[in-house]
């Protein structure tokens, strides 16, 4: 369903300030960089560059025209379609909004504390083996990125699977009336963006703002693992499918992990039940995986379907990636970022892939207001706990950590900046078969660590 500037205009209510409103625009980019010939350019405003400026180099790279907020400037040709709007982000919000309600499918919204990536990338993997998925990309989850998605929707699109983050109140309410889902999953309910909002009870009201806009008329996939979530599902006015390892609708009854692989058997409401696998290690992937399960099982997917795309299934990058270096030692790369349960969960996967023959290269993790301290110490009492080989952390808060764990008997360095903890991690001399965790904040940049330690010449660790 091809979009025109005609609906644009129709959407935002904007004016029509040169150009053809017949125009199909075949795409939607905020910035001139990467512009395809037919897309429409968005002008976004940021704290430090106005998108505006960029306008006679969206036309120059072959856009079909553009959102407009302030006078334009000379020159542009007249062909290049301009629409005049009050606030271009709310315009490109009201344009995706508009087109999404030009299609009828079901669309599932994903949120939660963390594990919200991997499982939105398990959703579309698990619903790709029967339907053409439209899925958020990235990271693009927030007021921009999740209407650029939606405005990707064409006729193809059997299915749309749509990451929703927050750091403040009302920000799923936004985001979830933009895409009208019709499924609501929510992983779990953590420590993150403590600073923000305030309190645990905050954060759990804000990421149920999904299923207060999707109301009784919709369906709730909530982890029967986490009480708060008990909770929220309790309250909820709709339908609402459970999963967990303790309980749920849709119940691991066994679970196991053997080097890079997770295995566990699954019961259905049905009474049918099904052994499953995944490429990655981690409790935490495979309850991720059950939501996964839990959504393909509401559309109609087999569980022999749903096994196959699970063994096959790939996410998103930075998330629990496991790589080798040149001399044979294996990274986990988790650097995308962190809070205390996905810490505590990579973790977990550490202990489990190599025990003592191992390093936790762990940043501070952020946004988590008053309490920060003692929860970086936390992290890193239960690191030592995991009895992995020993700690090297960076950043201010990452001193906390290697404070808490050296505390409980794990060696511990506490490092300055990303270089000094490649140092720290060489003078351990790790060999072949050790394997090292990353794993910080998106602020820390922790994945210029991971670089580093994969460009090691072979023998500078030995």
């Amino acid at each position: 369903m091809p979009v025109k500037g005609a609906d644009l205009l129709e959407a935002c209510r904007g004016e029509l300030l040169q150009g053809d409103p017949e125009q199909i625009i075949s795409g939607f980019s905020i910035d001139t960089r990467t512009i395809q010939r037919g897309d429409f350019f968005i002008p976004l405003r940021g704290e430090k560059e106005d998108g505006h400026r960029y306008l006679p180099a969206a036309a120059a790279g072959g856009a079909s025209g553009s959102f407009c907020a302030r006078r334009p400037p000379p020159g542009l040709p007249p062909q290049f379609l301009l629409i005049g709007v009050p606030d271009v982000l709310a315009a490109l919000q009201q344009a995706a909004a508009f087109h999404r309600r030009r299609f009828n499918l079901p669309v599932i919204g994903v949120t939660g504390s963390s594990g919200k990536t991997t499982t939105k990338d398990f959703i579309a993997s698990v619903l790709s083996s029967r339907m053409k998925v439209l899925k958020t990309e990235g990271n693009l989850n927030n007021e921009i990125g999740l209407p650029l998605t939606l405005l990707r929707l064409d006729q193809s699109c059997q299915v749309a699977v749509l990451e929703m983050g927050m750091s403040a109140p009302g920000e799923i309410t936004l985001l979830a009336q933009l895409a009208d889902p019709g499924i609501g999953v929510i992983t779990n309910i953590g420590e993150a963006h403590l600073e923000m909002l305030g309190s645990i009870e905050a954060i759990a009201a804000a990421k149920e703002e999904l299923l207060d806009v999707i109301g009784s008329r919709g369906t709730a996939v909530l982890n029967a693992d986490d009480p708060r979530l008990q909770e929220i599902g309790a309250r909820f006015g709709g339908k609402v499918y459970t999963y967990g390892f303790t309980r749920g609708d849709i119940r691991a009854t066994s679970f196991s992990q053997r080097r890079e692989s997770s295995y566990f058997r699954v019961s259905f409401p049905d009474g049918e039940e099904g052994s499953f696998s995944l490429p990655l290690p981690g409790r935490h992937l495979a309850s991720n995986a059950l939501a996964a399960l839990t959504v393909g099982y509401l559309l109609g997917v087999s569980p022999l379907e749903m096994k196959s795309a699970l063994q096959k299934s790939r996410i998103t990058g930075g998330r629990l990636q496991l790589l080798t270096n040149r001399n044979g030692i294996r990274i986990i790369d988790d650097s995308y970022n962190a809070n205390p349960d996905s810490v505590r969960a990579a973790l977990e996967v550490l202990q489990e892939m190599a025990g003592s023959r191992s390093i936790a290269i762990l940043g501070d993790m952020l946004e988590l207001g008053p309490a920060e301290k003692e929860l970086h110490r936390e992290a890193g009492r239960f690191a030592a706990g995991c009895q992995i080989g020993a700690l090297v952390t960076v950043g201010k808060l990452g001193a906390e950590i290697a404070a808490g764990a050296a505390a409980a008997g794990l060696p511990a360095v506490a490092c300055p900046s990303h270089a000094a903890a490649v140092e720290a991690v060489q003078r351990m001399a790790p060999e072949a078969g050790w394997c090292i965790l990353v794993k910080g904040s998106r602020g820390m940049r922790m994945e210029t660590i991971v670089k580093e330690l994969m460009d090691t010449p072979k023998g500078d660790s030995e």
